[in-house]
């Protein structure tokens, strides 16, 4: 087949991850960067809402580690958060 290099283009495949992927890898960091570490049926619960906008998502599992929902967006750590987001789910996420 021309223009199928087999193993460069396996290796790409590779990389790309699932939404559900991603956004598993952002609990990881959440909770081994920042401390944001949620019970494993918690982080299941929110990896399955596919529904959730980032900011949703987060103010979600905030709100699942316990915080006051109110006004979540302008805890210390949100920002932090959402940052943390996007480089783990938004900019790696295929479909």
């Amino acid at each position: 087949m021309a223009g199928f290099s087999h193993k460069k283009d396996l290796g790409q495949m590779s990389r790309q991850k699932t939404p559900e992927e991603c956004r598993k890898a952002f609990l990881f960091a959440a909770c081994t960067q920042l401390g944001f570490c949620l019970p494993p049926a918690d982080q299941a619960q929110l990896v399955r809402r596919t529904d959730l906008g980032p900011e949703e998502f987060i103010r979600l599992a905030l709100e699942l580690e316990g915080l006051e929902p109110l006004h979540l967006e302008s805890y210390e750590h949100f920002r932090t958060l959402r940052d943390l987001y996007k480089t783990h789910v938004e900019d790696n996420a295929t479909g």
